[in-house]
């Protein structure tokens, strides 16, 4: 009789409730740390800017199709975003490595799981480049549209096996689609699952948030700030019990495949 070679979807959702439910504080401390306070950094610094050098530019409003910018606030923008954007994907992948130990009976504190992702922080920001690639490369079409989420799912691994088996990003992303081959319906299940239980938090809380902005511009900037920072922490939750479901598929699918859990 042959192996079965299928990671179960809502064995795998539910362990990894169980399991940020039991390590809190392991799991989501990376995310908190150091995507956080990113965040917290990115929007001070934002703020600052339009308080002082930008004090006489209009403020660049997500939505607002009348909100202009001059090139300069853009240039400062883009790069505090991509800045923050690194370090959080930093911080998953400090998760990713906190879950693994976990796993393997030998959890770790805070700095032994941040240590891989910021010493591969080179790897993470090349698939970081390859992702966004992809992406925009799918984007142009509508076909390629319709196949992001197949694509999506085939590499949906990469930054597992490149923290955890210390491949190279492109071959990280080789082996994530050589190990979701016929997995891609249970993985789409997985995270569709996850996000099902996520939804109603996340609109209650953006909605809250949204109550905090406004005022004049002064008010206005220093709130966007908070509420952005706030809607960062409300997201460490989200962020690491999605992670910690990926992080669990990646281990099964390992197992299964009939290599051994990566400690």
């Amino acid at each position: 009789m042959p192996r079965p070679t299928q990671v179960p979807v809502r064995a795998t959702v539910s362990e990894a409730w169980a399991l940020l439910r039991a390590h809190p504080a392991r799991l989501m401390l990376p995310l908190f740390v150091v995507a956080v306070g990113a965040t917290a950094a990115a929007e001070g610094a934002r703020a600052l800017a339009y308080l002082t050098v930008f004090a006489d530019e209009p403020l660049l409003r997500p939505g607002d199709a009348s909100s202009v910018a001059s090139n300069r606030v853009l240039f400062v923008l883009f790069v505090a975003a991509a800045l923050e954007t690194l370090f959080w994907l930093v911080a998953r992948g400090g998760t990713i490595v906190a879950v693994a130990r976990i796993k393997s009976g030998k959890p770790v504190a805070l700095a032994e799981s941040l240590d891989p992702a910021f010493t591969r922080m080179g790897g993470i920001v090349a698939q970081g480049i390859m992702w966004t690639g992809i992406l925009g490369g799918l984007l142009l079409s509508l076909f390629g549209a319709i196949l992001l989420p197949y694509i999506g799912a085939r590499l949906a691994l990469g930054t597992e096996v490149l923290l955890l088996e210390g491949r190279s990003p492109v071959g990280a992303f080789a082996s994530s689609w050589a190990m979701m081959r016929g997995r891609v319906i249970a993985w789409l299940g997985a995270l569709s699952m996850a996000l099902a239980a996520c939804v109603v938090p996340a609109f209650v809380v953006v909605a809250a948030l949204g109550f905090l902005v406004g005022g004049n511009r002064e008010v206005e900037i220093v709130s966007t700030a908070v509420a952005a920072v706030l809607l960062a922490a409300a997201l460490v939750p989200v962020v690491a019990f999605l992670t910690t479901v990926t992080t669990l598929f990646y281990l099964r699918a390992k197992e299964i495949d009939g290599g051994q859990r990566t400690a």
